[in-house]
């Protein structure tokens, strides 16, 4: 097991040197240190969750939260380190889900999917 325990680490260290996963490193850390930045996703992020627990709720979605979360939305597109963050995200995830696949393909057992480790 410790030599199973080596090689996760080894991949791990690999991973997180790979041009996908350094560039969402770099991006969350501009995400973080810009204020406008990191509150305008949070304001985008907060406002989702509100109407997918009000929907889930059965509870009705006012036409103005829908028009608030538009102009968040509309405010958060507009700023670039946002948009980069999301951007870098997404390819990292990409690159997340291709790794779990291969797995699932290599070893028989399914990781990738309806939840686990990038489902």
């Amino acid at each position: 097991m410790k030599n199973l325990d080596q090689k996760i680490k080894e991949f791990s260290e690999y991973l997180l040197q790979t041009p996908e996963f350094v560039r969402f490193q770099n991006a969350a850390e501009r995400l973080e240190n810009d204020r406008d930045a990191l509150m305008a996703l949070q304001n985008v992020q907060k406002r989702i969750q509100t109407i997918a627990i009000m929907q889930q709720n059965g509870l009705p979605v006012a036409d103005e939260q829908r028009q608030e979360l538009s102009a968040a939305q509309t405010k958060m597109r507009a700023n670039e380190i946002c948009m980069e963050y999301l951007r870098a995200q997404n390819i990292a995830v990409a690159l997340a889900r291709k790794i779990c696949n291969q797995l699932t393909q290599a070893t028989g057992i399914p990781f990738a999917g309806g939840g686990g480790c990038c489902g």
